[in-house]
This record gives structure tokens, sequence and C-alpha cells, in this order.
């Protein structure tokens, strides 16, 4: 089973200092669309503080963010991504503020494809049969969800959420960052052939692509430097994507 991640957005309603993905976000007022800043320069020249999240590949994004619009996005995956191959990821930036996220989700629905929402889950992201949202407790207590995934943020309120979480029944799982012991409740996606997908592990041991909100399909997370411009999903011809295992 490979992963297709989708960028929907560059943009995010909050600013969280340790975000993985904050070097690459950007905070357009409208947020919908924005020229990217400049080339950051080489990691040397940056302090780690000003960008927790800054990646070399950074520079490559340079240009106009969060253009994605679901006729494109659709035509790609219908082309060369197969539900039977392919279990989808849709992230951000907080996917809640893509216009059409909900639009998406059901013409992904219909499509038969599977998978997650990875969201800060204070945006309302409808539920879907398909599609489990995971919502990231930071500050602001997620209110659309599948499954909470507990933050150890600087707050340090884990097992305050932890005892939410149990008192409402609600499926919890913990970031990574909390501790490689704890452990919330199993949930897995269960697929059409019968497995169960670890959806707070997605990544491991499976091949990925992205297609990000500039629309270009890349290798993804840690094949980030094998990031192409050669293949986007605004190509008049659709190419292949360029296949990273």
């Amino acid at each position: 089973m490979n992963v297709l991640s989708i960028f929907l957005m560059n943009t995010c309603n909050n600013s969280c200092w340790y975000c993985p993905v904050k070097g690459f976000l950007v905070q357009p007022e409208d947020g919908r669309v924005m020229e990217l800043p400049g080339d950051p320069g080489p990691p040397r020249e940056r302090e780690p503080e000003d960008s927790p999240g800054w990646h070399p590949a950074f520079e490559k994004f340079k240009g106009t963010v969060n253009v994605l619009n679901n006729e494109a996005i659709l035509r790609y995956l219908d082309a060369f991504i197969s539900p039977q191959d392919w279990v989808i990821e849709i992230t951000g930036g907080e996917p809640g503020l893509y216009p059409h996220i909900n639009e998406l989700l059901t013409s992904l629905n219909e499509r038969g494809y599977w998978g997650v929402v990875k969201t800060n889950g204070t945006l309302p992201v409808h539920k879907t049969i398909r599609f489990q949202r995971i919502a990231a407790w930071h500050t602001e207590r997620p209110t659309h969800y599948d499954l909470m995934l507990i933050i150890n943020t600087p707050d340090g309120l884990w097992k305050e959420k932890e005892d939410y979480c149990k008192s409402h029944k609600i499926p919890y799982e913990f970031s990574w960052f909390i501790s490689p012991e704890k452990k919330g409740t199993p949930y897995s996606l269960n697929l059409p052939d019968g497995r169960g997908l670890n959806i707070t592990q997605m990544h491991k041991g499976i091949n990925s692509l992205c297609i990000s909100s500039s629309g270009w399909v890349h290798g993804c997370h840690h094949e980030m430097g094998q990031f192409t411009r050669e293949v986007s999903i605004f190509d008049e011809e659709l190419k292949e994507p360029p296949f990273v295992g």
C-alpha cells in the first residue's frame, strides 16, 4: 500500500512554535494565496529558533502556494492514483482552511479512496465513511474529529487531555514526542483488503508521494530533498508521478 499526502494549504489558523512544518507555512491575510518569501539562505546562516520546521527543500517551494482546486486534484488522481493501491492523507497547514474540503472528501469517498484528514479539529471538516479525521489537540480543544491526537504542548497539560478523552470515551493517541511508551486507544484504518493500517504511523515502511499546495508532485517527508518541479497536477498533458520508494 502506498500513501499520497495532499498538502491542501500552506496556511494554518494556529502558529505553534513546535510545528514540524512551520517553516513552510505562510500567513496571508486572506488565508488563500500568497507568494512565498525569497531564498532563506543555507542552514548555517539561520538560527534554529528562526523557523523550527525549516528544511533545505523550502527554497524549492518559492512561488505561488494555496492554489489547488478539486478539479485538478481529482483529474490527477483519476489518471495515476488507484484507490486499490493508495491511501490518501489530507494535510497542510490546516486543511480545514481549504474552501472546498468537504466537496473534495465527498468526491474521494465516491471514488473509493480511503484515508485520513490531519487537522487541528477547530474548523468544520465533515465526517465521512472512508476518511478519518485525526485532530491534534494543541491548546484549543478540537470539535471536529474521529481520533484525538494529544500533543505535549508547552502548557504541559497532556495528562488533563488524556483524562478528558477517557472520561468522554474519545479515541485518542499521543504525539510521538510525549513518550515512546505512551499509547492511547489502538486505532486503525480498515482497508478494503481487510488489513488494518496504523493511521498515526502511516509513512513507516510505505512508499509515499506528496502533492504540494502549489500543485507539484514530489517525494514526501524524508524524501523531500528529491523534490522536483517536473511534474505538476496543472500540466495540460499530465505526467506520471516521480515515484520515490
